[in-house]
C-alpha cells in the first residue's frame, strides 16, 4: 500500500503454501489493517481462519490414453483444467478483478491468467530477480509485466512469453 491510491478494504492476502501460513494472530493484524486474508490450501491454514475450498472438484472428462507421451498430456491438461477451475470459483466467489504475482515459475500462473480472463480480470506479473537470458522455463502469460527495464522486458519478449504490456519500474526495492 505504500505510495498508492489503492484502498486496503480492496485487498484480499492470499496463503498458498504452508512456508508461512495463515493464523490466527497473522489474520487479527491484517484485519485491524483492513486486509482481507484467505488460505487457498489446508496446510496454509492453521486455526479458525478463511479457507477457500471450491465447492465442486473439476474433474475434466479427458480421452484415455494410449502411451506415455499422451499420458503425459492428459495429466497436464487435467492439472491446468482443474487449477483453472478452482480460481475461477474464488475470483467469481471474492469478485477478483486483477491478481498480482512474481510466481511464473510453473504453468499454474496461466491458468491463473485464464481464470481471471473468464471473470473480466488481469493478471499481473512483477520482477523480482534479475534474468540474464531468455529461457522457455521463465516465459509467462500475464496482462501486465512489472519490469526493472527495457532490457528485462526484451528478454522477456524473446523467451516466448505472451504479454500485453510491458510495465518499466526499475527495482522497486526489497521490501516492497
Amino acid at each position: 500500500l505504500q505510495q498508492s491510491s489503492i484502498k486496503s478494504e480492496d485487498i484480499i492476502v492470499g496463503f498458498t503454501t504452508s512456508v508461512r501460513p495463515l493464523d490466527g494472530p497473522l489474520y487479527a493484524d491484517l484485519r485491524r489493517r483492513g486486509l482481507e486474508a484467505v488460505a487457498t490450501h489446508p496446510a496454509a491454514a492453521k486455526g479458525n481462519v478463511p479457507l477457500f475450498l471450491p465447492r465442486r472438484t473439476a474433474n475434466p472428462q479427458l480421452p484415455r490414453p494410449v502411451g506415455l507421451q499422451e499420458r503425459w498430456l492428459r495429466d497436464r491438461t487435467r492439472d491446468y483444467l482443474r487449477t483453472r477451475a478452482f480460481w475461477r470459483e474464488l475470483f467469481s466467489l471474492r469478485d477478483v478483478k486483477a491478481f498480482i504475482t512474481w510466481y511464473k515459475v510453473d504453468a499454474s500462473h496461466c491458468a491463473i491468467a485464464d481464470a481471471l480472463d473468464d471473470v473480466g480480470g488481469v493478471l499481473a506479473v512483477y520482477q523480482r530477480s534479475y534474468e540474464a537470458l531468455p529461457t522457455r522455463e521463465l516465459a509467462m502469460d500475464t496482462d501486465l509485466n512489472f519490469c526493472y527495464g527495457r532490457e528485462s522486458a526484451g528478454i522477456a519478449g524473446r523467451d516466448g512469453s505472451r504479454i500485453k504490456r510491458n510495465v518499466i519500474v526499475g527495482f522497486m526495492g526489497a521490501h516492497r
